[in-house]
């Protein structure tokens, strides 16, 4: 894609650094900015009370903006992204398939984004 244009993509770090600022306890990586980052701390996913066998017991809420939003405007578009560069993404694409599996979508078939 050689008229592709990245230059005004900014690194996942900057784009942390101005959004979130001094939240940010830990600055040296993306990993310790996501551990440190005070306006990420307390998110828990949703859980559902579903009962089996007579006790109750909890599943995550696939309909929860984790899954419905994160999902196909995020991960999925990284993904693309990745396959338009011609980047493997084997560990997303477990990610990808077992999401759209607890969905009842169809992003990727056979490697491939298609739905």
């Amino acid at each position: 894609y050689p008229s592709l244009h990245l230059h005004s993509l900014h690194h996942v770090s900057e784009w942390m650094l101005r959004s979130y600022g001094d939240d940010i306890g830990d600055k040296t990586s993306i990993y310790t900015m996501l551990r440190t980052n005070k306006g990420y701390r307390g998110l828990t996913h949703p859980m559902r009370e579903v009962q089996v066998e007579g006790q109750t017991k909890y599943l995550p809420n696939f309909r929860y903006r984790y899954f419905t939003e994160d999902l196909p405007m995020g991960l999925i578009v990284t993904r693309g992204i990745a396959e338009l560069a011609g980047v493997k993404t084997p560990h997303m694409d477990d990610v990808i398939l077992w999401c759209q599996e607890m969905l009842g979508k169809e992003y990727l078939v056979d490697g491939e984004l298609k739905g």
